[in-house]
C-alpha cells in the first residue's frame, strides 16, 4: 500500500486486475485507499474471501457490506476436506453452531479435550510419536505460548533418543558426524571468505537450520568445519 501512496511509484499499470485474498481481513480505511488508487487507474479489484471468517484487525466489515448490499459469487462445493463429515462440520461452524461442530469432531477423533496444559502437551507428544513415520508424511505439533513450544521442542528429540532412533551425540552420514541442534541454538554469523572459496553454509546466517528442515548431503569436503543441523 505504501508504494501506491508514493507518487514516484506510478500506481497501477493499465488493465491491472488486482485479486485480494482473505478479503475479510482488510480494514475499511485500507480499502478506501486501495480502491481510490484502482479507480484512478481504471483497474479491476476482485475480492476473494469469507465474510464469516476472521475479521480485520482494524475497523472492518467492508467485505460483509459488499456481500449484503451488492451481492457476491459463492463457491458452494468444498473440495479441500476429503471426508463428508468434515465438510458438514465446517458448515455448522460457519453458521455459528460451534458446539455441535465440536461434538462431531470429537466423535471422529479430530479434537481431544483435556483438563490441563501439561496433559495437553503429553497427549500431543504421544500422538506425535505414534503417527506414521514414512517419507512424505509429516506430523506437526503447534503451541500458542513460546514456553510450550520450547518444551515440545525439547521433549521430541529426547523421545527419539530414548527410543533409539537417533543417538544423543548425533549420527554419522558418509563418515561424517552430524549433531542435532539443541533448541534455541543460533548458528554463528556469516564469515568473510576469499573470492576463490565457496560460501560455507555451516557459518552463513542465510542458511540457518530450523527444526523440521529436511537436508540432503550432496558432497563433503575432507577439511570442512563441523556443521550442526
Amino acid at each position: 500500500m505504501w508504494e501506491l501512496d508514493d507518487s514516484s511509484h506510478g500506481g497501477f499499470a493499465a488493465n491491472t486486475v488486482l485479486i485480494v485474498d482473505e478479503a475479510g481481513m482488510v480494514g475499511t480505511r485500507d480499502y478506501d485507499r486501495l480502491l481510490a488508487h484502482a479507480s484512478a487507474a481504471a483497474a479491476t479489484v476482485v475480492l476473494v474471501g469469507d465474510d464469516r471468517q476472521l475479521a480485520a484487525i482494524e475497523a472492518g466489515g467492508y467485505l460483509r457490506g459488499v456481500v449484503t448490499r451488492v451481492g457476491a459469487v459463492f463457491l458452494r462445493e468444498n473440495l479441500r476436506q476429503r471426508h463428508q463429515f468434515d465438510r458438514d462440520t465446517l458448515v455448522l461452524q460457519r453458521d455459528g453452531n460451534a458446539a455441535e461442530a465440536m461434538a462431531i469432531w470429537r466423535t471422529h477423533g479430530r479434537v481431544t479435550a483435556v483438563d490441563t496444559g501439561e496433559e495437553a502437551k503429553a497427549t500431543m507428544l504421544a500422538r506425535w510419536w505414534v503417527s506414521p513415520h514414512r517419507p512424505g508424511h509429516q506430523s506437526v505439533m503447534l503451541a500458542y505460548q513460546r514456553a510450550d513450544v520450547a518444551a515440545l521442542n525439547a521433549a521430541a528429540p529426547t523421545m527419539r533418543v530414548e527410543h533409539g532412533e537417533v543417538s544423543a551425540d548425533g549420527l554419522t552420514i558418509a563418515g561424517q558426524k552430524v549433531r542435532c541442534r539443541r533448541p534455541g541454538h543460533r548458528p554463528p554469523q556469516a564469515r568473510t571468505l576469499g573470492p576463490d572459496r565457496e560460501r560455507d553454509p555451516c557459518h552463513d546466517h542465510r542458511d540457518r537450520q530450523r527444526g523440521g528442515d529436511d537436508h540432503r548431503v550432496h558432497r563433503r569436503r575432507r577439511q570442512a568445519h563441523p556443521c550442526r543441523v
